[in-house]
């Protein structure tokens, strides 16, 4: 009898996802689906859907923004809130020095990066 209790209880136990990995759940008062993620300083992304697999991609893909330092803000950039972000934290954090210089010298935001304003 001890033994279908601790079997059951381990099978629960192990259902349960880790910290960080965001939850996944079904709303009762409307069937819709949705998942939440953590973030710093204790805020949460919540993501909703139809169904949980759309929820579920949806949840994967955050994981994956959080996890690369993607911040989460609104849902749409401009291009060139974009290309900053992309200079800063993605070539210049992977890739050589010279790289990322090359990158910002195409962008034509050699200056305007650096000091803030416009290029002189």
């Amino acid at each position: 009898m001890q033994n279908a209790q601790s079997s059951e209880q381990s099978r629960r136990r192990s259902a349960k996802g880790g910290n960080g990995e965001g939850g996944l759940y079904q709303r009762p008062s409307d069937g819709r689906w949705c998942a939440s993620v953590s973030l710093d300083y204790g805020r949460r992304k919540v993501i909703y859907g139809k169904s949980r697999k759309e929820v579920a991609t949806k949840l994967n893909g955050a994981l994956q923004r959080k996890q690369h330092g993607i911040q989460f803000g609104p849902e749409t950039l401009t291009v060139g809130e974009w290309l900053e972000h992309w200079l800063e934290q993605v070539v210049k954090t992977e890739r050589e020095p010279a790289t990322h210089e090359a990158a910002k010298s195409a962008s034509g935001a050699t200056s305007s990066l650096d000091s803030g304003g416009p290029s002189s």
